[in-house]
């Protein structure tokens, strides 16, 4: 446990398998929570999964367990048996939240509720990851990544743009519904304890898989809501240029948000004569004909390389991004210079290098803790510390909740700069769980989506009838502010000092050119908080880069392990980076 990390004090119990309750877990274990796994004599079926150390395969050198399972002790119990629910019942005395993953059924029998617990630990926080909630009508259905996009929604917009109708969809690399569900039970969890430490009793968390998805599926719902229009994996974007374009030595994707990004990409191709043409007179047009206009630009590229282009093109704030493959990652200077990956000792495995923090936090850092544990091992010593002889329940404990219950957040403020979708996503978690979220916006710069970019309700556009804006802003109360004026900044200076927490989702800089750094703001609010996504960082190489969610799909390597068979890389059909980006910030805001 580490000294000085945002959540130490915590203890959590982990039990679940494979991806979401292990992955909410270890951000527990890295922010500082003692962490324990509960798992069978066998082990996780993650020890099972690979990949392996050329030549030494086995329960301790998994690669997935070796990354989920850091930062965290391993306590062997069979919960399918009474002896091993009575030793979970013993560690649950102590602890102050459960994170349980399977299906409905195996939850149950293994008595992982908040309702089989309260007994003994009514102060207990119980957070469970299923397919479809507690309360769905099949309680068999297991975990499956396959299955859970399905159902959420996000299959049937993958890969983007398909060209082919007969291709079946396409399921993004990995198991990203169960990391996103691992996402949103780490910020329930969070929001359920700060709930417990004003009411004195714990409750149970309720993920469901397919709400997790369905809540990520940009404005898929929207389309239909508003105009009863199917958002489709084929067909055309909502914008363009918008795609993957072949240089010399590799795929650079690019995508012009605004017309002013589509204005210097043409003068950076030297105003080609095509660019006049009505095929291409604005956003809207150019996605209609994108399959013309990117082979256009393809051909205007003709002999340039991805790195020289890629610089080149942000120089002037064009988004674009390389196709990143797995060795690009492990060598991206960027990622180097912000210390992201760390090396991790293991005794049987050896030494690897492994993903690190999604953040970097000035005060209460994220750490590695604990390299992943051998099956077991602290079985003894974790029964000794957590289940003491005598231990039982707090008798002050209350049995129930007051008669009006406030929403946990209640009393925080934040002051949002944000605008787009992922600034507005981080947000919107701590709206729901009570937060005082007031946007700061502008009527002479408008948020690109508020401008224009619909689905807009009946299909007339307005600032206040698009999909984007009402979706992503629920529970929020905005002003708008001329911060080039003094007196503006003035005002918002006065917010400031009533807030508790500053989020913006601008480039790297801007708050500080703005007159809105961090140690400014300390000396308006000394306990402010303050953070900022920029797509890349506040510092690196590449930190005043332009980054749109489209750009980070390719940037981070995923559309390079996402594809048909013999066909090239794809797109994942949403622009991933903005709702993974915004529900990492909202974890770091409530820790």
């Amino acid at each position: 446990m580490a000294a000085g990390s945002a959540l130490i004090g915590l203890r959590v119990l982990e039990c679940g398998d494979f991806v979401a309750a292990p992955y909410t877990a270890t951000i527990f274990g890295h922010l500082g929570a003692d962490v324990v796994k509960v798992e069978p004599p066998a082990g996780d079926s993650n020890r099972r999964r690979g990949p392996y150390p050329p030549g030494n395969e086995g329960v301790e050198t998994s690669g997935l367990h070796l990354f989920l399972d850091q930062a965290k002790r391993s306590v062997a119990a069979d919960l399918d048996t009474d002896a091993g629910q009575a030793r979970l019942r013993r560690l649950a005395v102590s602890a102050d939240l459960l994170i349980a993953s399977g299906s409905v059924a195996e939850i149950n029998r293994r008595g992982l509720t908040y309702e089989a617990l309260k007994a003994i630990n009514p102060r207990l926080v119980v957070t469970s990851i299923t397919p479809q909630g507690l309360q769905a009508a099949d309680t068999a259905r297991p975990l499956r990544d396959l299955t859970d996009l399905a159902t959420g929604g996000w299959l049937s917009l993958s890969p983007t743009s398909l060209e082919d109708p007969d291709l079946p969809p396409l399921k993004p690399f990995g198991q990203q519904s169960h990391y996103q569900a691992g996402l949103h039970g780490a910020i329930a969890s969070l929001g359920a304890l700060a709930a417990r430490d004003a009411s004195g009793l714990g409750q149970q968390v309720d993920v469901s898989v397919q709400a997790v998805i369905a809540s990520q599926i940009e404005i898929g719902l929207m389309h239909f809501l508003y105009s009863g229009a199917v958002a489709s994996r084929i067909g055309v974007r909502i914008i363009g240029p918008w795609g993957m374009v072949q240089l010399d030595d590799g795929l650079l994707f690019l995508v012009c948000v605004t017309e002013d990004d589509w204005k210097r990409l043409m003068g950076f191709l030297g105003d080609p004569e095509w660019a006049d043409s009505e095929l291409f007179a604005d956003r809207m047009v150019r996605a209609t004909n994108n399959d013309a206009l990117l082979p256009l630009i393809e051909s205007e590229l003709t002999g340039r390389r991805v790195a020289e282009t890629y610089a080149a093109l942000q120089d002037i704030r064009v988004p674009c991004a390389p196709l990143n493959e797995m060795k690009q990652l492990l060598e991206h200077p960027q990622l180097a210079a912000r210390g992201f990956f760390h090396e991790v000792d293991h005794p049987v495995a050896g030494r690897w290098t492994y993903p690190g923090a999604h953040w970097l936090f000035s005060a209460t850092p994220w750490q590695v803790n604990r390299r992943a544990p051998l099956l077991g091992e602290h079985t003894d010593e974790v029964v000794k510390e957590w289940a003491p002889p005598g231990a039982g329940p707090s008798p002050e404990a209350p049995t129930a909740y007051p008669g009006e219950m406030r929403l946990p957040l209640a009393d925080v403020r934040v002051v949002a700069f944000t605008w787009v979708w992922a600034g507005p996503v981080a947000g919107m978690q701590l709206a729901h769980l009570g937060a005082d979220v007031i946007r700061v916006e502008s009527r002479l710069r408008m948020d690109t989506v508020r401008a224009g970019i619909g689905p807009h309700w009946q299909g007339q556009p307005g600032p206040n009838r698009s999909g984007y804006v009402n979706q992503y802003s629920q529970g929020k109360r905005s002003i708008t502010l001329n911060l080039k004026d003094p007196r503006a900044v003035q005002l918002a200076y006065g917010l400031i000092r009533q807030a508790d927490i500053v989020l913006d989702n601008f480039g790297a800089g801007a708050m500080e050119r703005m007159g809105f750094g961090y140690e400014m703001m300390r000396g308006l609010k000394p306990d402010i908080i303050q953070v900022s996504m920029a797509g890349h960082g506040q510092t690196g190489p590449i930190a005043k880069y332009v980054a749109y969610g489209p750009t980070q799909v390719p940037s981070i390597g995923l559309s390079s392990l996402t594809g048909y068979p013999g066909g090239g890389p794809r797109e994942v059909g949403i622009s991933y980076g903005d709702p993974n980006g915004g529900l990492c910030a909202a974890i770091a805001m409530l820790a």
